[in-house]
């Protein structure tokens, strides 16, 4: 199922890149972190995140997804830091 996932995102980013247009959607992003989350590739997790993070600093759950990234890679502060900004934007 995930596995699956991630090739529709990858196709999606594709597409989106060879055909010059701004892939601003940060949906899609925290969606993939979710895919590589499954996949145990928390690298990766954080690097969708982050981009998420950049286009929109108000949705929740890129704020969890970062979190949940930086657990996983054993950097505490940035978890405590990512949790309390998503709280932030989830009460706005």
């Amino acid at each position: 199922h995930y596995t699956k996932s991630l090739e529709v995102y990858f196709r999606w980013f594709t597409v989106i890149f060879y055909q010059n247009l701004n892939p601003t959607n940060y949906v899609v992003y925290t969606n993939r972190a979710t895919a590589f989350k499954k996949h145990r590739e928390f690298e990766l997790m954080l690097a969708d995140a982050k981009v998420a993070l950049s286009f929109s600093q108000d949705y929740f759950k890129a704020h969890l997804r970062h979190g949940e990234a930086s657990v996983e890679l054993g950097k505490k502060l940035d978890t405590i830091t990512m949790i309390d900004e998503g709280i932030v934007a989830y009460r706005k």
